[in-house]
């Protein structure tokens, strides 16, 4: 009972508005398929990571809170490991920063996160992210010029990093393989 007052009000405010279309259960519109046409655009605009769209049957509480015409937001945030991407190239705009890498980020969401701590990133194809093929000793040594990459790998597109927020590791699986990720990665800009 406590909640159908706060609806009828809603409902009575809604009808003074706009009219007895109020009434209908259903909209003129599909509300899912609006905003997963766009979806891109609320992704942006909001300056959100990720976006999913649920139905209000998917979640109990989800279901007691909505209505149709009033969708609900849910914001939460994922636990990350903050790592340091280093930028070696020389006579370069773009510094060294940190980031924090998230369970189930792959090379792009990296990247995109990336770009908005650097304003100067423009392309998210101008970007190599590479990780030290060893953790522990790859950022401490010194470059031999002409090889200041040999000990370096790229990571690729179908990369997925594997994030334990307790003991502050990361990891990432590609193609079957598992490689440690260490404090440290390189991004290039070209």
């Amino acid at each position: 009972m406590k909640k159908v007052m706060p609806f009828v009000t809603m409902i009575k405010e809604n009808l003074e508005k706009m009219g007895p279309r109020v009434l209908d259960l259903q909209l003129e519109f599909e509300e899912q398929a609006v905003l997963m046409e766009n979806i891109v655009y609320l992704t942006n605009s909001l300056e959100l990571e990720h976006t999913e769209v649920k139905c209000a049957s998917e979640a109990d509480k989800v279901r007691e809170d909505c209505c149709s015409g009033k969708p609900l937001n849910v914001f939460r945030t994922e636990p990350g490991v903050s790592v340091s991407l280093v930028n070696s190239q020389p006579f370069n705009g773009h510094f060294s920063t940190k980031i924090e890498i998230r369970q189930g980020d792959n090379r792009d969401s990296i990247i995109r996160r990336l770009m908005k701590v650097d304003r100067g990133i423009k392309d998210l194809s101008k970007v190599k992210l590479m990780r030290f093929d060893d953790p522990l000793l790859g950022p401490w040594q010194v470059p031999v010029l002409g090889k200041e990459h040999a000990e370096e790998t790229p990571i690729s597109e179908h990369a997925v990093f594997h994030v334990d927020p307790t003991s502050k590791k990361i990891h990432l699986t590609e193609n079957g393989l598992w490689a440690d990720i260490g404090d440290t990665m390189i991004n290039m800009v070209h």
